[in-house]
């Protein structure tokens, strides 16, 4: 009869004391630096929508441009935008994930569509 191995513990480093954070407020200031950087944003590419509009106006071909105009103006990176909050944000407990659980939740609320195609980052789109 062989001996019981034995393993050694690993420590696992966690939180152990739970952390305060007021989620409704986290979720209000999300979503205002959100709409703020969507208007950024579509101001940034005010210029070019114009240009959009008057080839739309002469070429009278609606559908294609229109959609180009709509999917460049309305992108945001949720890792820049956690870095924007975390410099502005005066509650010191937030983490990545709560910034994400809050991004779900106004994604449900306001429409907003998630997509990635890696794993490091993911764009926030509002339609």
């Amino acid at each position: 009869l062989e001996g019981v191995r034995k393993v050694k513990k690993d420590h696992v480093g966690y939180a152990t004391v739970a952390k305060k954070v007021d989620v409704k407020r986290l979720k209000k200031d999300l979503w205002s630096e959100l709409e703020t950087n969507f208007s950024i944003v579509q101001n940034d590419n005010f210029e070019d929508d114009a240009i959009v509009d008057d080839v739309i106006a002469d070429d009278a071909i609606v559908d294609d441009h229109a959609d180009v105009k709509e999917r460049e103006c309305k992108v945001l990176s949720f890792n820049e935008t956690v870095n924007q909050m975390e410099t502005n944000q005066s509650q010191s407990d937030v983490t990545v994930p709560f910034y994400f659980i809050c991004l779900l939740h106004l994604a449900n609320e306001k429409g907003l569509r998630l997509e990635s195609e890696g794993l490091q980052d993911f764009n926030i789109i509002h339609n």
